[in-house]
């Protein structure tokens, strides 16, 4: 452990979501002296979350006042402000304009509002960290303008790299947080090459850091006398996730197969889908189990034998539940989007196109399904060893803290 204080910023941890920063923090809690976690408020608590011995939490207020709101505009004069007001006119349509005027006061009023938070903290021998490349960056590279000696770092994932993923295809002053902070750290080569293309300050200021999981259970190579095939998914239930289309794609393996589908994830569009899923499966064909604990997941990974996981996402970073599926050393099928391809190959598994027919997705994982049982315990190996070279926690998370204290 060095003499290092790391200053962590976050969305929900430990309170709600976010649930693959626990893995980080196993990892960082003998890296630092002490970790100062700072993250919104929540009325929600799940126990079951690991929280470093040496963390201290730190809770704000997500709300922005209108007063705050106000205070932004006192900003628009900065030199960043006018710079990032060039770029959108060059770039963007004027349909689009006073919409990412409003996106900027918002992102600009949040970062403000921590920064009496962030003054608080002594910046000797200290790393200032954000997960996400959003507001919580921004504010990080507001505090770095005036403080440069202080060690300021970001992370980025996929609905903070890829502006397509937003009704206004626009995330507000990458330049100006890619020219403060000292690196940012995409999961993915995909990220990576995102960023370099669309801002030019990245250029010379990020590297590829991917997530990891950790999994000491031992997988399931081998599969017992079960006649049912077992597919799962793990997401949340939302717009990007397609998981009407996973319904369609089951319904058809149902024609010819006994299956099972099990989803883990929760989101806004859950109980349409639940509803569409009643009307194409039979209620022993599929369950939904809600949030469930990562270590439940792996758990349940290690004592069903899962056929086959599957992700048929419109757009990803890198996906953490492919991560947890191949760490048990269950093959998936995937379309290629964002980072997917980097972890979905040859070795762990099939992708698909990103816009796809769910009759021809059937075709490639009823393919898969009904090879020899000694293919499919290859595959199953070569998805476990992929894990473990790839995107073991330990390992990736070692690599990663080691270059952001340095």
């Amino acid at each position: 452990m060095n003499k290092k204080t790391l200053i962590f910023f976050c969305s929900g941890y430990p309170h709600t979501g976010e649930y693959f920063i626990d893995d980080e923090m196993r990892v960082a809690q003998s890296h630092f002296e002490h970790i100062y976690v700072v993250t919104r408020k929540s009325e929600s608590k799940d126990s079951n979350r690991f929280l470093p011995s040496n963390a201290t939490l730190i809770e704000l207020d997500s709300k922005v006042s209108k007063l705050q709101s106000l205070a932004a505009f006192s900003m628009i004069f900065c030199p960043f402000f006018l710079k990032e007001l060039w770029f959108v006119v060059r770039k963007y349509s004027p349909k689009y304009w006073w919409r990412i005027f409003k996106i900027q006061l918002v992102a600009l009023a949040q970062a403000r509002a921590m920064q009496p938070i962030l003054a608080k903290f002594s910046v000797e021998n200290s790393v200032l960290y954000s997960y996400w490349h959003d507001e919580k960056a921004l504010a990080l590279a507001l505090f770095k303008q005036k403080n440069p000696g202080i060690k300021c770092v970001a992370r980025a994932h996929g609905w903070d790299v890829y502006v397509e993923r937003h009704q206004v295809p626009y995330l507000p002053f990458k330049n100006f947080i890619f020219s403060k902070l000292d690196r940012t750290f995409s999961i993915s080569q995909n990220g990576k090459d995102y960023f370099e293309q669309n801002y030019s300050a990245s250029r010379g200021k990020i590297t590829v850091s991917r997530l990891g999981r950790f999994n000491n259970r031992v997988p399931l190579f081998t599969k017992q006398n079960t006649e049912e095939i077992l597919i799962c998914t793990c997401s949340r239930i939302s717009y990007e996730k397609r998981l009407l289309l996973m319904v369609d794609i089951v319904a058809v393996l149902a024609q010819t197969m006994p299956l099972k589908w099990v989803h883990f994830g929760d989101g806004p569009m859950r109980k349409k889908v639940e509803r569409y899923a009643k009307t194409k499966l039979k209620p022993n064909q599929v369950e939904f189990r809600g949030l469930v604990p990562t270590d439940e997941i792996l758990d349940f990974y290690a004592t069903n034998y899962v056929d086959v996981f599957v992700n048929v996402s419109s757009s990803e970073g890198i996906p953490v539940s492919i991560m947890e599926a191949i760490s048990a050393g269950i093959p998936t099928v995937a379309t290629a989007v964002g980072g997917t391809p980097e972890i979905v190959c040859d070795e762990t598994g099939y992708l698909l196109d990103a816009v796809f027919n769910p009759v021809d997705a059937a075709r490639i994982i009823a393919k898969y399904i009904s090879s020899p049982v000694a293919e499919q315990e290859k595959k199953r190996k070569s998805a476990y060893s992929f894990w473990k070279n790839n995107y073991k926690a330990g390992k990736n998370y070692i690599e990663f803290l080691t270059v952001v204290d340095h």
